[in-house]
């Protein structure tokens, strides 16, 4: 995560976003976006400006990753409203910011 090369970067911050398919179960898979989210907003204001896009190369992946999980379950109208409300919760919530 220490490279500066842009395409270990990359490769790595792709690696980490397909975690979000490692989980058994789809439950598991929410828990891990949100845990996921949680910690992006906890530790956000603590990147300095060299890492940020690192860190939103990796955000950008976990987003494309989630949507690909919908995608692998049919986007089943259960499991996109559970994947909005961890998006609504987290990265889009203003009470994270404040």
């Amino acid at each position: 995560w220490h490279s500066d090369k842009p395409l270990v970067q990359h490769e790595l911050a792709a690696r980490l976003a397909r975690l979000v398919h490692a989980p058994p179960t789809f439950e598991v898979s929410e828990l891990f976006l949100h845990a996921f989210w949680q910690t992006m907003a906890r530790e956000w204001h603590g990147i300095d400006h060299h890492r940020l896009n690192k860190f939103l190369t990796l955000i950008r992946r976990v987003c494309f990753e989630s949507f690909a999980l919908l995608r692998e379950h049919g986007w089943a109208e259960e499991r996109v409203l559970a994947i909005a409300r961890v998006f609504e919760q987290c990265p889009l919530s203003a009470a994270i910011g404040a």
